[in-house]
């Protein structure tokens, strides 16, 4: 046994290998010729275990007839030759494939079963439509499985053994007329095979639960590959249990049972209101760009045991992938975890993904008898306001890297049963707990590297890793990867994680997102609140390519949404200009009531015609580095029917820097959160426990800041009577009274400015503190 790059564990073929070879050579179109062009020791024709696999079609043509079937028990393990960082060509199985058509797959890949005959096998086959065939090799135990499958002279092989009373997954390995892309080995979703998802299946998108059970039922099979599109948001009241073979559906929760191969992304806002996903039975899931919100157990609409996403039995290769998970509150409000796998749930990857306002993140392992779950990678997630679980680890084993943990109210990641953690370059800050064994004595073991604990308790009584954090174990990843510089963490996962945000990576330290330049698109910063300062369109002029009958151009900069611009067809462009220059940094695009969403594509351009800034749907503002010019342009590249434009709104400043920086303050009262004022809501906010307090904003390095709004909560604006603005060496900026508007002041380089509440009538909120340059 030996293991690949990727550290993907293979073995040789057994001795039953000869029917094989036997079916290949009688069907072979150079009948007569060896299989074997180079033989080696016992290994498998199919290139199985060799990390630069062996054109098939070459070893079949062979060279020399010494060979013949002795050659081909001893297979072809050779290393072939191959271009420096490429793997080879691998091509379809000669005449196999081109001259025996669908039944000759089969019957290669029946054959292919009896190499599996130590384990039991049961043959199985099945026709998908057209030339698309399905074998499985079933063990008579249930306990693994062999499943080789082929769509017409297409040949995928994967296998599972047994060792022990674990089943060991196996590795994908295609034969295909198309060139092999390199495989990257990031996280657990890369082991097993990878996963794809719905990759090379067809596309739908869907605004209901309804029409998602629909297309996951209209499949031709369980596996058929589908990519399925979300818009708008999916609610108990929309969603019904859809029936067909190829899937098993309910009213109360989005299932996926019992099936392969699916993406669900979101497109635009993707939201899950209240109605939980929940996966089961099923391998080689996408779930994408989706926010699963306030899903009950109780004291409400119920759905998904009160889980966001839940995973169990048998799932196996699942990417949750820039996803929102958030609740508003714990188990006494009716709420468990966001993201829990129990009984059987291997090779997942949780990455880039915001959990928040939950009293459990989720669980890996659903009690202490609960033991094969695992491999787990959760890498880039930023976890807020969250009492516990982060995740809780029963006997399993995790990698978790780059994730930014603030305010983790209790006990953070507890690892337990004998689990295994390696901890690696997060950022742990205001937080009880961040690490250990907690509420048992059944310890776990953690593997710590180059982690930050700013401004943590270590509190409980139980087993934590700190206040001196020591590893106890050791863990090796079997995958390669880059972990970000722990510095950078707080920055990057601000700026990429959650859904609904651009679905950016890490670029590492460095911006996430490079600075826009003349001609250059950039992705947008898109927040729902309005930009602070005055509207510039009020008063500017306006044109555009074309308008509809009953439209006008200026109509985008009356202040009106009753009024709008439409164009004749559904592409166009909306323009606003100026008889001078003025600094933009900040468009605000208002949909007609009625038309919202109907915008699809989009890019903003400057005066010169140079694309500022493209994206796609409309959530909020768009913001950028502010410039110069005396003219903006919005371009509609693509919509859904004819499109309309209610205001075009320009505003000066550019991206607030508070969006992704750290914050901590005085005092903060129950239920409010120092994080909550950089978190682009109104809906949440910091209070101090008294009428007077400080809130600061804080940066890895210096911003240039020359600008901030306070923006009060709801139903508490006019409280803050008297403030002061500080500096990072607590000098006083400026000083006023009331907040009428933007504070300016002369711009300067700082890596933290605090807003302190001097005096206040009654108990003062500050929802958002924005900074700008």
């Amino acid at each position: 046994m030996r293991r690949d790059q990727c550290g993907v564990e293979h073995i040789p073929i057994p001795s039953t290998f000869p029917p094989l070879c036997t079916f290949l050579e009688a069907n072979n179109k150079d009948a007569g010729r060896p299989l074997v062009r180079r033989p080696r020791r016992r290994a498998c024709l199919l290139g199985l275990g060799d990390g630069a696999k062996v054109p098939a079609a070459d070893a079949i043509r062979g060279t020399r007839a010494g060979h013949g079937r002795a050659g081909c028990r001893r297979s072809v393990r050779r290393a072939w030759p191959r271009r420096p960082g490429r793997r080879p060509r691998l091509r379809a199985l000669g005449g196999v494939g081109e001259d025996s058509g669908v039944d000759g797959v089969v019957s290669y890949l029946m054959s292919a079963c009896d190499v599996l005959q130590s384990f039991e096998t049961i043959s199985t086959v099945s026709r998908l439509s057209g030339n698309q065939v399905t074998v499985r090799c079933q063990r008579s135990s249930a306990a693994g499985f062999y499943k080789l499958s082929g769509v017409g002279t297409l040949v995928s092989v994967a296998f599972t053994t047994v060792e022990g009373a674990q089943a060991r997954s196996r590795d994908w390995f295609p034969l295909a007329e198309a060139p092999v892309a390199r495989r990257q080995c990031l996280s657990s979703r890369h082991e097993n095979g990878g996963t794809t998802g719905g990759a090379g299946g067809s596309s739908v998108t869907v605004s209901t639960g309804k029409a998602l059970n629909t297309a996951l039922c209209t499949r031709a099979a369980t596996d058929t590959p589908i990519i399925i599109y979300v818009t708008g948001t999916i609610t108990l009241s929309n969603t019904e249990a859809v029936s067909g073979s190829s899937c098993s559906t309910r009213t109360d929760q989005i299932e996926l049972r019992g099936i392969e191969n699916v993406s669900i992304i979101g497109k635009d806002t993707a939201i899950f209101d209240q109605i939980g996903i929940h996966i089961r039975d099923s391998s080689n899931i996408i779930l994408q760009n989706l926010h699963v919100r306030n899903v009950k157990k109780s004291n409400g609409a119920i759905s998904n045991g009160g889980d966001a996403i839940g995973m169990e039995s048998s799932v196996r290769n699942v990417w949750v992938d820039h996803c929102t998970l958030e609740a508003s509150g714990g188990e006494s409000d009716g709420y468990d975890g966001l993201c829990d796998m129990k009984t059987g749930t291997k090779y997942v990857t949780v990455s880039y993904t915001i959990f928040k306002n939950s009293g459990r993140g989720g669980l890996v392992g659903a009690s202490d008898t609960d033991l094969d779950n695992g491999p787990v990678t959760f890498h880039h997630n930023y976890y807020t306001n969250i009492d516990s679980r982060v995740p809780l680890l029963r006997a399993a084993t995790a990698h978790a890297y780059n994730n930014y943990y603030y305010e983790i109210n209790d006990s953070g990641l507890n690892s337990r049963v004998g689990a295994k953690m390696r901890v690696e370059k997060n950022y742990f800050e205001d937080s009880s707990n961040p690490l250990g064994t907690f509420y048992t004595d059944l310890m776990g073991y953690w593997h710590v590297i180059d982690n930050v604990f700013d401004n943590c308790e270590w509190t409980s009584s139980d087993h934590p890793a700190g206040p001196t954090v020591a590893s106890t174990t050791s863990v090796t990843i079997p995958y390669s990867y880059t972990a970000d510089a722990v510095s950078c963490v707080r920055t990057i996962v601000g700026d990429t994680a959650g859904a609904d945000n651009g679905i950016k990576f890490s670029n590492g330290c460095a911006e996430s997102t490079p600075a826009p330049s003349p001609g250059t698109p950039s992705t947008p910063n898109p927040s729902t609140l309005t930009p602070p300062g005055d509207n510039l369109s009020i008063g500017a002029d306006s044109d555009g390519s074309t308008k509809a009958t009953g439209t006008s151009f200026k109509d985008v900069r009356d202040g009106s949404l009753s009024t709008f611009w439409s164009p004749t067809e559904s592409t166009g462009h909306i323009r606003i200009k100026w008889a001078a220059s003025v600094t933009v940094g900040s468009i605000f695009i208002r949909e007609a009531s009625g038309y919202e969403g109907r915008i699809q594509s989009w890019s903003v351009l400057d005066d010169a015609d140079n694309v500022i800034t493209t994206g796609t749907g409309l959530s909020g503002a768009i913001t950028f580095t502010p410039r110069s010019m005396d003219k903006v342009t919005f371009k509609i590249v693509s919509a859904s029917g004819t499109p309309a434009v209610a205001e075009f709104e320009t505003y000066s400043v550019g991206p607030s820097w508070s969006i992704g920086a750290g914050s901590d303050g005085s005092t903060k009262a129950t239920g409010t959160s120092f994080k909550d004022v950089r978190d682009g809501l109104l809906s949440t906010y910091w209070s101090p426990t008294e009428s007077t307090g400080h809130i600061r904003i804080k940066w890895d390095s210096s911003k240039t800041v020359g600008t901030i709004f306070i923006r009060e909560a709801s139903g508490h604006e006019g409280r803050i009577q008297s403030w002061s603005v500080l500096d990072d060496a607590d000098s006083v900026i400026t000083t006023g009274t009331g907040l009428s508007g933007v504070i300016t002041f002369t711009p300067r380089s700082m890596d933290n400015v605090t807003f302190k509440i001097v005096s206040a009538t009654d108990t003062p909120t500050v929802a958002e503190f924005e900074t700008y340059q």
